[in-house]
């Protein structure tokens, strides 16, 4: 079932990418969660891609998201947002809820760490809350 999941999720990934208006980040980060679950072999496999592989490597490892990815997905968001709003016709309360829904989800995306934490290393790191003070004191 996982693995179903999976491949329907990367499906849905790859027509995001022929079609504008369907993301197909979520969907990609949704096949790596299905095969981690179902096939380590697959999981493995969509960690070595090219062109998604480090992305998904840095958000399973440490919930990083690159700041190319963030302007990538602010960018397509509200461009998306705008078409929806000033092209297609739709009620203005729908136009409101899919504002306040793609907030949340930039909100939730800029507030995400661009880099790994610094591993602490070195005397400074070892001495703990001594580092700052003066020998002897």
């Amino acid at each position: 079932m996982w693995v179903v999941g999976g491949w329907t999720s990367l499906g849905f990934a790859v027509i995001g990418v022929l079609l504008p208006l369907l993301p197909t980040v979520p969907f990609v980060l949704v096949a790596a969660y299905c095969f981690s679950r179902g096939s380590k072999k697959l999981h493995r496999w969509l960690l070595r891609r090219p062109h998604f592989g480090r992305t998904l490597r840095d958000w399973e490892r440490d919930r990083v998201i690159g700041r190319r990815q963030k302007w990538i997905a602010c960018l397509g968001a509200l461009v998306f947002l705008a078409y929806t709003a000033w092209i297609m016709p739709v009620y203005t309360a729908v136009k409101w809820i899919m504002a306040a829904l793609t907030l949340a989800v930039l909100s939730y995306v800029v507030s995400r760490p661009s880099q790994p934490p610094v591993a602490a290393t070195g005397p400074k790191a070892a001495a703990g809350s001594d580092a700052g003070r003066a020998p002897g004191g």
